[in-house]
């Protein structure tokens, strides 16, 4: 379990980078762990078998060659090789525990291969989802900024058409405006009726225009008051007064 965690905790999914490379040397260096820690334990007990062999055969020999051993040299030698073969049955338990233990960690490595794999898939997929909307808010990013262009556009032209009727109504530095026009018209046709009212008959044209141009745009109005009056103020008489107010704008 402890090894299990630690290469848990070294598998660590980097969605950005392809880590096929970086998972194969880590299972790769896992399973050259594993066998050389096995191999070493096998040649230390093949050593130590071999040492054990040696001994006794040698201790054999002996025996043979001096058939005349005492009772007591007779069973230490049978006590050693019940020893020997009490090891050699262990030693092959051991091996066959470690063969065991090595199976069980190359089916927890491919589990972990199988895992990783699946990580992966998921990871790809996604960043591809991802990708897909962060193209998708880009598309409407652009759209948004393309209208957001097109209002500031009209919203120029239309600051552009106030500022000139403005400058029509109100004038500018050297020109007068169609309000101070019609103010002074008005204050004219006042002040003639006024001379009508205490004179005599007159006929009276009072006009008044205002022409503005700038670049390719040129805009006119033209204000025509007309006032006459027949027959004295003794007898009543009549008034007729015409008003005509025109105007025009070019582009």
């Amino acid at each position: 379990e402890a090894d299990l965690n630690e290469l848990r905790s070294k598998t660590v999914v980097d969605v950005n980078l392809d880590p096929s490379h970086f998972f194969r040397n880590e299972l790769a260096q896992a399973i050259r762990d594993i066998r050389n820690e096995f191999e070493a334990l096998n040649d230390q007990q093949r050593a130590d078998l071999h040492n054990r062999y040696m001994m006794s055969y040698n201790e054999l020999i002996l025996r043979h060659q001096k058939p005349d051993l005492d009772p007591i040299q007779s069973e230490q030698q049978r006590v050693q090789e019940e020893k020997l073969r009490t090891t050699l049955l262990s030693t092959r338990n051991e091996v066959a525990h470690m063969k065991a233990r090595n199976e069980e960690l190359n089916n927890r490595i491919r589990e972990l291969q199988v895992h990783i794999d699946q990580e992966r898939d998921d990871g790809l997929r996604i960043v591809q989802k991802r990708a897909s909307e962060i193209d998708e808010l880009r598309r409407k990013l652009e759209q948004l900024q393309k209208e957001y262009d097109e209002v500031t556009t009209m919203k120029t032209s239309l600051e552009k058409e106030i500022n000139t009727y403005r400058e029509l109504l109100e004038g500018t530095n050297n020109r007068e405006g169609l309000k101070q026009i019609v103010d002074h018209v008005v204050e004219e046709a006042r002040r003639l009726e006024s001379e009508r009212v205490t004179g005599g008959g007159s006929s009276t044209h009072v006009s008044g225009s205002i022409g503005y141009g700038t670049g390719r745009s040129q805009s006119s109005i033209q204000r025509t008051f007309i006032s006459t009056q027949s027959s004295g103020v003794s007898t009543g008489g009549s008034t007729s007064r015409r008003e005509y107010v025109s105007g025009s704008q070019q582009y």
